[in-house]
């Protein structure tokens, strides 16, 4: 295991390699087995980024699933645009690195987590920054192979359970987005979601409807002894 200062040494080894693009697997492989840290991160003007989104950005799947095997932190939080903070799923969504999203969806990235506004503010989830970019996208209505690519990373965030009913600091869904994109494939899928969403939640608050009525009868029973009611009979005495 590599010393503190050896694992920094190794750190900013990495990244320079990765800058002037003299780096091989080999190389990721070696470094982390001589303690390279899996979350180190590269700090720019106004950016902040670590190797997996770095490796996400230039599509090298098979340095991503090299870091995603030793379980990087998959919320760390990164600075790709100013004064806003994004998880390596959104990275990977801003790039349209669409096949680099389903990885990290795989290994368990959370797609509700939200950026973080530094001045404040409702953030957005992987769902709503993915349909924001098709939207001010002018490749997006002309061309196919980038529909059916978005169109797959729409399942794959839905299948990982992205909620459609979140809002943003506009008040829209994830659907109102959708609706803006005008793409109706993608708006069948969300609107089949959305009722699902509801109906989840509605089952969910029956549950524990039932679990408060069945705590209350068992507290009722424990503080008051239930004893069958005595039938009166013509003398005036019970039996």
């Amino acid at each position: 295991m590599a010393k503190p200062n050896e694992t920094i040494a190794l750190e900013d080894k990495f990244f320079t390699g990765i800058a002037g693009e003299d780096y091989s697997i080999e190389d990721l492989e070696n470094a982390l087995d001589q303690g390279m840290n899996v979350d180190a991160t590269l700090e720019g003007e106004g950016c902040e980024i670590n190797l997996l989104a770095t490796f996400m950005i230039n599509d090298d799947a098979r340095f991503v699933k090299t870091l995603l095997a030793c379980k990087p932190n998959l919320e760390q939080m990164l600075m790709v645009e100013h004064e806003t903070k994004v998880t390596s799923l959104m990275v990977a969504i801003y790039s349209k690195s669409y096949d680099m999203a389903q990885l990290v969806l795989e290994a368990g990235a959370n797609p509700n987590a939200e950026n973080i506004i530094e001045k404040g503010g409702v953030g957005k989830t992987a769902l709503m920054v993915l349909l924001e970019n098709l939207e001010t996208d002018l490749d997006f209505k002309c061309d196919d192979n980038l529909k059916a690519n978005a169109l797959k990373t729409v399942v794959s965030l839905l299948e990982a359970r992205a909620k459609v009913s979140l809002k943003n600091e506009d008040g829209r869904t994830a659907l109102d987005l959708a609706q803006g994109l005008g793409d109706s494939s993608i708006i069948t899928l969300l609107e089949a979601n959305l009722k699902k969403e509801k109906q989840e939640a509605f089952n969910l608050k029956a549950q524990k409807q039932k679990v408060v009525f069945q705590e209350n009868i068992q507290k009722i029973s424990g503080n008051k002894a239930l004893k069958p009611r005595r039938r009166p009979i013509s003398n005036g005495k019970s039996v």
